[in-house]
């Protein structure tokens, strides 16, 4: 509604802005617990810092040195994990045992909304909502 609430994220009409704001609200529709970044630099994870989710952020990237910058952040938790190495599937399981082990996620109707890059490496172009169900059914 107008007046109340959070201010709009400013998003400057890159689709990287733009898709990390749609993920940001998505998550904030679904009072989701937790918003999970894939990201090989960290720009998507600051990206979606700017966006100001209200929710924790699990930074997934590859790189120790770019999670010990990430840690510097509020709201930020980083992990480090190659996804690559995962199946899309195993990946979304690793992403939810993560949630679950930081005490975000503690029951089945939790969820999770997620935002990579498909191939990794861009900015994130994927927006994915994690739940136990889509875990177990796909």
């Amino acid at each position: 509604g107008a007046g109340r609430g959070r201010p709009e994220p400013v998003v400057d009409g890159t689709y990287p802005d733009a898709a990390m704001a749609a993920a940001s609200s998505l998550a904030a529709s679904l009072k989701s617990k937790a918003f999970v970044v894939v990201s090989k630099s960290g720009a998507s994870v600051n990206r979606a810092t700017r966006m100001r989710p209200g929710i924790p952020i699990i930074a997934i990237t590859p790189n120790e040195s770019t999670n010990r910058a990430l840690a510097l952040q509020k709201h930020v938790y980083p992990v480090t994990l190659d996804p690559t190495k995962f199946s899309t599937q195993g990946l979304y399981s690793e992403i939810w045992t993560i949630a679950k082990s930081y005490g975000f996620v503690s029951d089945d109707k939790d969820t999770v909304v997620l935002a990579m890059s498909e191939p990794f490496g861009l900015p994130a172009n994927t927006i994915k909502v994690i739940t136990k169900e889509t875990l177990e059914k796909e």
